[in-house]
């Protein structure tokens, strides 16, 4: 998976993220269910460092359990910054994915699931703002997320899907925008203007998964039997499709 490192050592604001990341694979600390102990042999910290491997494979590589996230959907805004609290509710809802067995529930309503995440990711600013951090916001984002693709798995468009959530006791705080927050315009680009002109044109032309339509990065792209091999499917390139690794190997069979 990609997390931001700059040059050869990480950055102050990179090992805190990386630090987060450990800790939630194994549910550790004051906002979890399991505390630190000494581990005298060794073997407590070998079973951290192996749920931090799987939850990094889920997320973004080839091993056949990898959903396959692209980064620029899932971790970052539309000008290419960043953003640690998105990476923290991701990790949050991938587990409760799979707290729940609803992974392929998240791959029915993919396609929409990122259509929601790229075009209401102020919805979720709202969400932590009202809860005044990024880890106490993390339930409630998770529940968001968890009512969406009920929605979307109900056949409702993402539109309907947000306009509903929002009639609801739990997030009537939250307030439609009709139109983009207006930004200040330059006559030069700048460095944010040009990362969004980028990104933009990279979705609008993004390689998507051929079964499940979610986009698909570099990272965790396999190619798949459209005709299946037990079903007499060749290895010609007219039998192959892109997929994601998880869409590949569990969601199509």
């Amino acid at each position: 998976m990609d997390i931001p490192i700059g040059g050869k050592l990480a950055s102050a604001q990179s090992l805190p993220l990386i630090l987060e990341f450990v800790n939630m694979s194994s549910n550790i600390g004051p906002n979890f269910s399991e505390n630190l102990d000494d581990d005298l042999d060794g073997s407590q910290t070998l079973r951290y460092l192996k749920n931090v491997r799987k939850l990094a494979w889920r997320l973004n590589s080839v091993h056949p359990s990898s959903l396959g996230l692209h980064p620029i959907v899932y971790f970052y805004s539309i000008e290419g910054k960043h953003k640690p609290a998105s990476f923290y509710f991701t990790l949050a809802y991938v587990k409760e994915l799979e707290k729940r067995n609803k992974y392929n529930d998240f791959i029915k309503t993919r396609e929409k699931f990122e259509e929601f995440l790229l075009g209401y990711e102020y919805i979720i600013q709202q969400i932590s703002r009202k809860y005044r951090s990024a880890f106490k916001a993390i339930p409630h984002v998770v529940e968001f997320y968890t009512e969406i693709n009920k929605k979307l798995l109900e056949g409702k468009s993402v539109k309907e899907s947000v306009q509903e959530i929002i009639l609801t006791t739990k997030f009537d705080y939250i307030t439609l925008q009709s139109t983009p927050e207006s930004k200040e315009i330059f006559s030069n680009f700048t460095t944010d203007s040009k990362s969004e002109v980028f990104i933009k044109e990279a979705l609008k032309n993004g390689v998507r998964c051929k079964i499940c339509n979610g986009f698909i990065h570099k990272n965790s792209i396999t190619i798949d039997h459209i005709d299946r091999k037990q079903d007499g499917g060749k290895g010609n390139p007219e039998n192959g499709q892109i997929t994601h690794p998880y869409c590949n190997t569990t969601y199509k069979n």
